[in-house]
């Protein structure tokens, strides 16, 4: 009975998830032509773990005094009872039943359009994947999982990579990309 459930709930979850990248597309405005040019960048990244956070951030600073607008939203796996983070998180509990991210932080997230999306990761974590498909950004960065729809360049990192890795990662790569008003 249980992978009754279990299919049912990812047939659900897919299906909006497709629904809502189909109307992304449509709303999509080309950005700009390169990451170095890009003037907001926005990260998704799992905040349970304090080292992954706090490299986070670092990196995002070091952006933000290059002058690029810095938008950071974390997911908490456990639930606090307030955020220890200095950005916005949403947790587990804030899902519905399907495992669809909800709430005030989401909403204001899904509302601010960005050049650039990077979801942090090493292993894929389906609230994050959900959240990278939908964000309004002209290019999303994460990490090779079977939805290769939420992204538009995917790091295939081994499972031992660290924050550090996808970062150097991400930059080599970017670096010999010029991105055209049709994606990569």
């Amino acid at each position: 009975m249980w992978g009754f459930w279990k299919g049912l709930r990812q047939h659900v979850l897919l299906g909006s998830l497709r629904k809502g990248l189909l109307r992304r597309r449509r709303l999509l405005k080309p950005g700009p032509d390169s990451f170095q040019k890009a003037r907001s960048v926005a990260f998704l990244f799992d905040a349970t773990d304090a080292d992954v956070a706090r490299e986070v951030a670092t990196y995002a600073e070091k952006l933000r005094r290059k002058g690029k607008e810095i938008f950071l939203l974390g997911f908490q796996s456990t639930d606090p009872v307030e955020n220890p983070h200095p950005f916005p998180c949403f947790h587990s509990r804030d899902a519905d039943w399907v495992g669809r991210p909800r709430g005030l932080s989401v909403q204001e997230w899904l509302a601010r359009p960005v050049d650039f999306l990077i979801h942090v990761a090493t292993r894929p974590l389906e609230p994050l994947e959900y959240l990278a498909g939908l964000t309004p950004a002209a290019l999303r960065v994460g990490p090779a999982t079977g939805l290769t729809d939420c992204y538009d360049l995917m790091l295939d990192l081994p499972p031992a990579a660290t924050t550090q890795t996808f970062f150097r990662e991400m930059e080599h790569l970017l670096g010999f990309i010029k991105i055209g008003h049709d994606g990569i």
